[in-house]
């Protein structure tokens, strides 16, 4: 498949995706979109956000407060529109499998960027054609989200996408950073939570081609100090979730399910392999 005729198969399967939502919950107020992949870009799915579907989640935990409540505004896993006409992207599955099978890692590397930027076109397409005519711009976000991702990856992915005032109002909810020191100390590793980790902004994990998670505490708003709780884990971290209430990380490794317990908010004790 080549790059036009999959941004092709991008633009109309998110024309049929937006379209089941705008069946289904229709008279709710969207406030974004997105496309949603891994860092790999070896599928496409979508979800979606609306204050009604918000409010649900946040009554579902319990939560009250308006930070607690903003923690769930750009998720999607807890968003009750997450997958939502997912299945319009079904056909693209195989095409980007088999477009990165037995590639050097800088063949795939290119391959991962084309998908972006594949995404990236579509989204612009389905956006100039009026398909998200019908809500509000400025308080309305297109987004491409890649799982655990840093706060940077967001906002820099939606200036791609958005009109200022849309990715202003997106700021509002994330911490980011320009100063780049973090990048610089962990050069290509893989960055996870940057802000999640037990519900306070004190830890930054990441990942790196050793097959090691590390956690790093913040000892100020612009530095970090690593933390003496690496862990070696059977396969490549793929994707890292924090339990809401902040007492385990769960890693997906390849072909096994880790679940490790957060000690005291900021360290990570003993992996358990559920399989």
């Amino acid at each position: 498949m080549s790059n036009e005729e999959l941004t092709d198969a991008i633009v109309e399967a998110t024309k049929v995706a937006w379209s089941t939502l705008q069946s289904q919950f229709g008279d709710e107020t969207f406030y974004g979109f997105a496309l949603s992949t891994n860092h790999e870009m070896s599928y496409i799915g979508c979800t979606a956000w609306t204050e009604e579907g918000l409010q649900e989640a946040a009554e579902h935990y319990g939560y009250n407060s308006l930070d607690e409540i903003n923690d769930l505004r750009f998720s999607p896993a807890d968003s009750p529109l997450d997958e939502i006409g997912v299945e319009a992207f079904s056909d693209l599955v195989d095409p980007l499998l088999s477009g990165q099978q037995d590639l050097s890692d800088d063949d795939r590397e290119n391959a991962i960027a084309e998908v972006f930027d594949a995404c990236v076109s579509a989204l612009k397409q389905v956006e100039t054609s009026g398909l998200f005519a019908s809500v509000k711009r400025d308080r309305f976000v297109l987004n491409i989200v890649q799982g655990d991702q840093s706060s940077n990856s967001i906002v820099d992915t939606a200036k791609l996408l958005n009109p200022k005032p849309a990715v202003d109002w997106l700021e509002t909810f994330f911490e980011t950073s320009d100063d780049g020191q973090v990048d610089a100390m962990i050069g290509d590793a893989r960055v996870y939570m940057a802000r999640d980790i037990a519900r306070t902004e004190q830890v930054l994990l990441v990942s790196d081609d050793d097959k090691r998670i590390h956690a790093f505490t913040q000892t100020n708003p612009v530095a970090f100090t690593q933390q003496e709780c690496a862990h070696l884990v059977e396969g490549r971290p793929l994707s890292m979730a924090i339990e809401p209430n902040g007492e385990f990380l769960w890693v997906g490794a390849e072909e096994r399910l880790l679940k490790i317990p957060i000690q005291d908010g900021t360290s990570l004790g003993e992996p358990v392999t559920l399989w």
